[in-house]
């Protein structure tokens, strides 16, 4: 009884270690996404998002094996890549044409 109680926390703080793994990941990414998409070249913002969408499609064409539900995770993450992507192109234009309108105005 008392080894399996050891396992049990053991399952329990490996569960755990992969959680916060996991979540570290996902922060980088978000970060690196935000920092490739607000730099000049347009297309730096779209490597992350693009690298999903080509796992999503080996999971579908059944070169890499993987579950459902982390399939379903990664195309919500590869969605939430893209809107950071959209959102901050939409913040570089509306401030490179806020600059084209002052040079404009000398």
């Amino acid at each position: 009884m008392n080894i399996k109680n050891k396992e049990r926390g053991f399952l329990k703080m490996n569960n755990l270690l992969n959680i916060c793994i996991f979540l570290i990941i996902i922060i980088v990414a978000i970060y690196l996404q935000i920092y490739l998409s607000k730099k000049n070249n347009q297309w730096l913002g779209l490597i992350l998002p693009s690298i999903c969408i080509i796992f999503v499609i080996l999971i579908i064409l059944g070169i890499v094996i993987s579950s459902t539900i982390f399939t379903l995770i990664i195309c919500i993450f590869t969605l939430i890549l893209l809107m950071i992507y959209f959102y901050c192109r939409r913040k570089f234009k509306s401030n490179a044409q806020i600059e084209k309108m002052n040079i404009q105005d000398l």
